[in-house]
């Protein structure tokens, strides 16, 4: 019974025994399809085969480039031995990213080396999958010569190189900078032109800078090494060539410095001669429209042989002291005719002027100037008596002459007479306004003074009253709006139109001056003053004047012109080719509805009476200004429609000279 027990125990211990040593030798096979090792199930559980615990790299987080190396740790749980061919792991950079072994064996830590290639990005890196280490006919074993368990980490647990270093790759080219452009002649000879591209693109890295160089291409050499440059931009300091042709090589870089593919541009060429001086000048007739336009200047063109001649220029100045009017400005055209016109009257008529002209060439260098100051010309002077207006647009686009003092009898100081046809008109301040004269008689008698004579018409009357308008000196108060402007004689004191007998008295013959109350005398200036100085009498009293339009529309208004507006008057109709409301034909610039200094005043501008059908009374002609017997019949805005053929003594004209 002993020996039964006793050969238990035996067989007990011996099998005790084995499952220890199965335990602490392992069993395992060798896959011989593949060059990586694979383990059994009770090789991977033993606790003595050596296996990989991390993946990391001693590198900085970062982005990297193109040509970086980044070496990678993989630490096993004990020391390994790598024999036979090299492994590699392969990478989430690209097709080709792999790091190869570099060192490690016979430590617990293998480096592997990867070298960023061309192309290759990756927002995180980290190799492709758990299997991505590849043997390539190596073999890694532990100390005890036992192949080791070459199974990654899993991605994105902890341990992997993505979860333990945040390395970027970035290895992939800016696009290149596209439209280079840096012009086609240059006349400096230490900086280019402004240099011109449009931005590059990068999808992983943001561009940082742009660097550009200028070569030579005469001499096919470097004038200027790689500098950052923005578009925009020139550079200076440069020592370049008159004659030669250069050109700029410009790259993009982005934040980790991949250089884009290089572009050139198309090239300048330096020119530094300027343009021979034009020919000797002729001044050609001096224009019909006053102080907008110089005459038409001829000469022999300008010679340039290298870039050739691009524009002339024009300088105007004043003869009497050589004070400039308009500085150097380009004008269209060449030696067959150079001319300058402007929107605003920029002369004084009768002033003498003259004009320098120079050549400019293509690549901006200023010829020789030629000059006119030997043979000045002067701008058209009004006729003896007439005033000088600018024009104000959309009522008149060039300026005018008009009469300072309303029409008299030439030779005869009493207007007062019946018409006769013996009679000419004369602007003069002495005697009184020529009265009892119809419409057509007044447009006859106008422009029998010669040509560019004329009735005034209902355009200019307006660039007159808005003009005068705008201007404080017009208002008793010296302020555009407050109070009410001056209405000239139309207090019917005397009882009847009055001439000029001292034109330094611009309350002559009213009996009043500036010093009387407001609305009773010192409304009574005769004057209205413009901005350039000038003065023309009896527009708002005096007599009534003819103007030169007819009216063909049934405004259906008779109100005070200062509160006449679209709303409470809002037909339209046409006059002298302008389409617009009362409002805008006839009445003020600005809005004065509370303008009420007295009853019949309202601002001083009179009354816009068009209440009448032109059609049925035969009232088609028109009448502006105001008149000495007062009441509503005062102001320089005041009008009003009447028959072409009646004639009063208290209705008068005024003419008009425009050069042709």
């Amino acid at each position: 019974m002993n020996s039964s027990i006793n050969l238990k125990v035996i067989k007990m211990v011996i099998l005790i025994v084995s499952l220890f040593f199965i335990s602490n030798c392992g069993y395992f096979k060798i896959d011989s399809t593949s060059s990586k090792k694979t383990s059994s199930s009770t090789l991977s559980s033993s606790k003595n085969i050596s296996r990989i615990l991390t993946i990391t790299s001693s590198l900085a987080n970062g982005r990297y480039k193109a040509g970086d190396i980044i070496d990678i740790s993989i630490e096993f749980t004990q020391p390994v031995i790598v024999s036979g061919g090299i492994p590699t792991l392969s990478l989430n950079a690209g097709p080709a990213a792999k790091a190869v072994y570099l060192s490690g064996s016979n430590s617990n830590i293998l480096i592997f080396r990867y070298t960023i290639a061309p192309d290759e990005s990756s927002v995180n890196l980290n190799y492709i999958s758990t299997s991505a280490l590849i043997l390539n006919d190596a073999l890694i074993r532990d100390s005890n010569n036992d192949e080791v368990i070459l199974d990654l980490p899993p991605i994105g647990l902890g341990t992997d190189l993505g979860s333990m270093k945040t390395i970027s790759i970035d290895a992939v080219a800016p696009t290149i900078p596209t439209e280079l452009a840096d012009g086609v002649w240059s006349n400096s000879l230490n900086q280019t032109p402004i240099i011109t591209f449009l931005d590059s693109t990068d999808n992983q890295s943001n561009i940082v800078t742009y660097k550009a160089k200028i070569i030579d291409n005469n001499l096919n050499a470097d004038v200027m090494n790689f500098t950052p440059i923005s578009s925009g931009s020139r550079f200076s300091g440069l020592n370049l060539l008159n004659g030669h042709n250069y050109s700029v090589v410009l790259k993009a870089i982005d934040s980790v410095g991949n250089e884009s593919l290089e572009v050139t541009s198309n090239g300048w060429t330096i020119d530094t001669i300027p343009p021979t001086i034009p020919g000797i000048i002729t001044t050609g007739v001096v224009p019909a429209n006053f102080t907008q336009s110089t005459p038409v200047f001829t000469f022999s063109n300008s010679i340039d042989d290298m870039s050739g001649v691009s524009r002339y220029e024009i300088e105007i100045n004043k003869k009497i002291d050589g004070s400039n009017v308009k500085p150097y400005m380009i004008v269209i055209g060449n030696g067959t005719g150079l001319s300058f016109t402007d929107t605003a009257s920029f002369l004084t008529p009768g002033e003498s002027y003259f004009v320098n002209i120079r050549a400019v060439d293509v690549a901006g260098n200023i010829g020789s100037v030629r000059s006119t100051s030997g043979s000045p010309w002067i701008a058209l002077l009004c006729p003896t008596n007439y005033i000088y207006i600018t024009p104000r647009t959309p009522f008149t686009l060039v300026g005018f002459c008009v009469a300072k003092f309303e029409m008299k009898i030439q030779g005869n100081d009493n207007g007062n007479i019946a018409y006769s046809e013996i009679y000419n008109a004369e602007s003069r301040p002495n005697g009184t306004p020529w009265v009892n004269i119809n419409r057509p008689q007044s447009i006859a008698k106008c422009q029998s003074l010669g040509t560019g004579y004329d009735l005034i018409s209902n355009a200019q009357w307006q660039t007159l009253a808005q003009n005068a308008e705008m201007n404080p000196r017009n208002w008793i108060k010296g302020i555009v709006g407050v109070e009410l402007m001056y209405e000239g004689h139309s207090d019917n004191v005397p009882p009847n139109p009055l001439e000029v007998t001292n034109i330094a008295d611009n309350y002559n013959l009213t009996g009043n001056n500036s010093a009387d109350p407001a609305d009773i005398g010192k409304n009574q200036r005769r004057t209205m003053e413009f901005t350039n100085g000038v003065e023309i009498w009896d527009l708002a009293g005096n007599v009534t004047e003819w103007v030169k339009d007819d009216i063909s529309t049934f405004f259906s208004i008779d109100n005070f012109a200062s509160i006449v507006n679209d709303l409470n008057s809002p037909i339209t109709g046409s006059i002298g080719g302008l389409s617009g409301t009362a409002k805008f034909l006839f009445g003020p610039l600005g809005d004065y509805q509370s303008l009420q200094v007295a009853t019949v005043n309202y601002g001083g501008f009179g009354r816009i009476t068009l209440n009448s059908s032109p059609v049925t009374t035969g009232s088609t002609s028109l009448m502006r200004g105001g008149r000495w017997s007062g009441d509503n019949y005062v102001g320089v805005f005041r009008t009003f429609q009447a028959a072409p053929t009646s004639s009063t003594n208290q209705v008068g004209f005024r003419c008009v000279y425009t050069a042709q």
